[in-house]
């Protein structure tokens, strides 16, 4: 099976808004998107210089990954089950770990500010109310159930406002996710938050 590169998301590719980068922000200098060439013994990835404090206002998850170092070789099977190199996305887990450090939003709790807005929702794996009813277990959803616990502990040990919908069965589709984006949609919306 042929392996296609991942692009990484650049703030381009959201809808216009406020998730737009701000004005003055510019790209580091580094590789352009795409350029898997290795700089100095790692990968770099074209990053805005300090992020600017509240970009975004609020943040939701919806079965997402939360921890990327609690399981990189499930996060690189899911990646090459779809035709993706494993590596392209932030290297080899050990030999690029700061890399993949860099992007895992586990890690990332401390970086926000105290009372940030969240809203984090996740199944359990096991088939709920919107599943068919022969539907088997989801075992992705039941990862992605535990990687969601850690991270709500840890963000509200940090005194991070999380609202968190862990809400049992349930399965890694599009009706448990079309649900919980009704549910999170007043706390995304909220000109205060």
């Amino acid at each position: 099976m042929e392996r296609r590169p991942l692009r990484p998301a650049r703030l381009g590719d959201l809808p216009p808004g406020r998730a737009a980068p701000p004005p003055g922000a510019r790209p580091t200098g580094q590789r352009p998107p795409g350029d898997r060439r290795a700089v100095h013994g790692r990968l770099r990835r074209p990053v805005l210089r300090r992020p600017p404090p509240r970009l975004f206002r609020a943040a939701a998850s919806f079965s997402g990954v939360s921890h990327t170092t609690l399981d990189p070789a499930g996060i690189q099977g899911i990646l090459t089950g779809q035709g993706a190199d494993p590596t392209a996305l932030w290297g080899d887990p050990a030999a690029q770990s700061a890399l993949w450090d860099a992007h895992n939003p586990y890690a990332l709790i401390p970086r926000l500010p105290r009372g940030y807005p969240l809203y984090l929702a996740c199944g359990n794996g096991t088939p709920g109310p919107l599943d068919p009813p022969d539907r088997p277990e989801d075992t992705l959803e039941r990862g992605l159930g535990e990687m969601a616990q850690r991270y709500v502990r840890r963000a509200r040990a940090h005194g991070l406002a999380v609202t968190a919908h862990l809400y049992g069965p349930g399965t890694h589709t599009w009706p448990y996710w079309e649900r919980e984006l009704t549910r999170a949609l007043p706390l995304l919306t909220d000109p205060v938050a």
